[in-house]
């Protein structure tokens, strides 16, 4: 059984007919339950209930009289035209509009409905289906839904990949009609959901070799390793949180692309008004989902709860935590998951020693990334919010700050790492506000890999020092070099908390420039946007510049807003 957007309960009439295979196992049709949703789950796409064995066929029967068309999730149509046209037909039962918020060009009959959000399994699973050989001849198409399609409109209309906001990700679907705005249009997504976007939220339905994307049915992180056959409607795929690094076929229409992963790789792909392709008459969408041959398969890979995530413990002062530290990063390393010492570990920071090795000079490219294999997400967890060079660092780049009940419930299996912002702590106390306030973050964070490797483009946090020069005057700020080196980068030192995060949580902040010196007088220059010092009362007479505290910068970067200077 499965529902529809309207909530109603719908029977699907399909029957499947089996080609034998060459794997005796492959000649019977599995069926699963599919999984009970959680709470707050609201994700776009399908349960599915019916998985069908890889070269079955779908066929459905007659539909009864009085009764909904058959219009069952495994029926998937594979048009042997290029992806970016389709054929679409209009059932007036079968197919109902997004749930966005109110748009003034939407049809009246767009009504929210939330039954249609799929939830995300529990645990995800991972197809050791062997790779099929595409057939010349559309496995999955259905006969019935060809039977439907409409004489009055355009054979073919453009394909694209669009935004649906209320999962910040990308999922296919074709360009419907336009709307009352020159740039926005309607689409239907291949799952049935209908939306207005505007064409910038839009990209040419075209995978490239490498694109990063996520499966719909199992929220699985891939990538494409084989766009060859994408014209056919599928494409080849390796799972990043795959040991074995197997590689299957997937349809088009069963990925979606994080909007993130959109602003990294997809810059060559946007897609002009002009270009699009409406259909010109009311069309139903069609809803095509994972080929059989991931749903072939209903084993799921008995992963750690914490696989490829690496963590970042850090406690509030105060009192003697090490016994409490030492449980986490048990915890943590039981569950499959990589301690991280501090931040450098993800993203080493190499800078230009000057002036006599007086002077230590980065900007936003001396960030370098150094993600191991094993690590796809970072967390930071604590007792409290605080204000360690850790924490701040966190929030300045925007990577969520958790309790450590977090890991406790995963170690007692209470939540799952999706969990994480049931966890979040504040930001810390705001002495200007004289509040907590909360922390600003993706709530999507980790679905990509791009938050990790574009982490300082994470435009989520406010980049309160954004394209500014900042200088930074004290010794316990600067980082002296490394004991018996002799190059001019690299930060030394390595027990200076000081001299290793205070560059760094200030070029988090989005400066273009940070230069630390431990005296005013080995300045590059005679003027900066902002001159941190410890002591507002020693300010240098001949730099110019707005002098604040580290303590004012602590202080903006918890609340998210610059205050005046003191």
């Amino acid at each position: 059984m499965a529902k529809s957007k309207s909530g109603k309960t719908r029977v699907s009439s399909a029957a499947v007919k089996e080609i034998p295979s060459s794997v005796p196992e492959q000649d019977h049709r599995a069926t699963r339950t599919p999984t009970p949703a959680r709470a707050g789950s609201r994700q776009k796409g399908k349960a599915r209930e019916v998985a069908m064995p890889p070269r079955a066929v779908a066929t459905p029967e007659p539909k009864s009289t009085g009764s909904h068309p058959s219009m069952h999730d495994e029926d998937v149509i594979m048009q042997d035209t290029h992806p970016d046209n389709v054929t679409a037909s209009y059932d007036e039962e079968t197919t109902e509009p997004a749930d966005d918020l109110p748009m003034e060009d939407a049809p009246q009959r767009s009504k929210a409905s939330s039954s249609r959000k799929r939830p995300a399994s529990p645990r995800k699973a991972v197809y050791k289906t062997a790779v099929r050989a595409t057939s010349g001849t559309p496995s999955l198409a259905s006969s019935a839904r060809a039977a439907k399609r409409a004489k009055n409109h355009h054979t073919a209309a453009t394909r694209v990949f669009a935004l649906w906001k209320q999962d910040a990700a990308y999922f296919s679907g074709v360009v419907y009609e336009r709307g009352s705005a020159a740039d926005r249009f309607k689409i239907q997504f291949d799952d049935g959901d209908e939306d207005m976007v505007d064409v910038k939220n839009m990209r040419r339905l075209e995978l490239h070799v490498d694109d990063r994307v996520s499966i719909v049915e199992s929220q699985d992180k891939a990538v494409i390793v084989n766009a060859d056959a994408q014209e056919r409607g599928t494409v080849l795929v390796q799972l990043l949180d795959d040991d074995a690094a197997s590689e299957f076929e997937v349809a088009v229409t069963a990925i979606k692309i994080q909007s993130r992963a959109v602003t990294s790789q997809w810059r060559d792909r946007v897609i002009t008004a002009e270009e699009l392709v409406p259909l010109l008459a009311p069309a139903a969408a069609v809803k095509t989902e994972t080929p059989t041959s991931l749903r072939a398969s209903g084993a799921s890979l008995a992963r750690k709860a914490l696989a490829h995530v690496g963590v970042v413990v850090t406690f509030s002062a105060g009192c003697n935590r090490e016994k409490e530290r030492e449980d986490m990063v048990r915890i943590i390393k039981t569950s499959g998951g990589t301690c991280l010492d501090d931040w450098s570990d993800v993203w080493p920071l190499s800078g230009e020693y000057g002036a006599g090795r007086k002077r230590w000079v980065v900007g936003e490219q001396s960030v370098g990334t150094a993600l191991q294999q094993e690590v796809q997400q970072v967390f930071l967890v604590s007792d409290a919010a605080n204000s360690k060079p850790r924490y701040l660092t966190a929030l300045a780049l925007g990577i969520p700050c958790l309790s450590v009940d977090w890991l406790k419930a995963l170690s007692s299996s209470k939540c799952i790492v999706a969990d994480w912002p049931q966890y979040l702590l504040p930001a810390g106390y705001s002495d200007s506000l004289g509040a907590r306030v909360t922390q600003l973050v993706d709530f999507d964070w980790g679905k990509t890999l791009d938050h990790l490797t574009d982490v300082m483009s994470n435009s989520v946090p406010t980049k309160l020092f954004a394209g500014q020069s900042v200088l930074v005057v004290g010794q316990e700020y600067f980082p002296p070099p490394a004991k018996g080196k002799k190059g001019s980068s690299g930060v030394g030192d390595e027990k200076s908390e000081g001299g290793r995060f205070v560059p760094r949580i200030i070029l988090s902040m989005g400066a273009a420039r940070v230069e630390t010196v431990p005296d005013a007088k080995h300045a590059s220059g005679k003027k900066f946007d902002y001159v941190i010092v410890k002591d507002l009362h020693e300010r240098p007479a001949d730099i110019a510049g707005t002098y604040v505290s580290m303590e004012w910068v602590k202080d903006c970067l918890i609340a998210g807003r610059l205050f005046p200077p003191p």
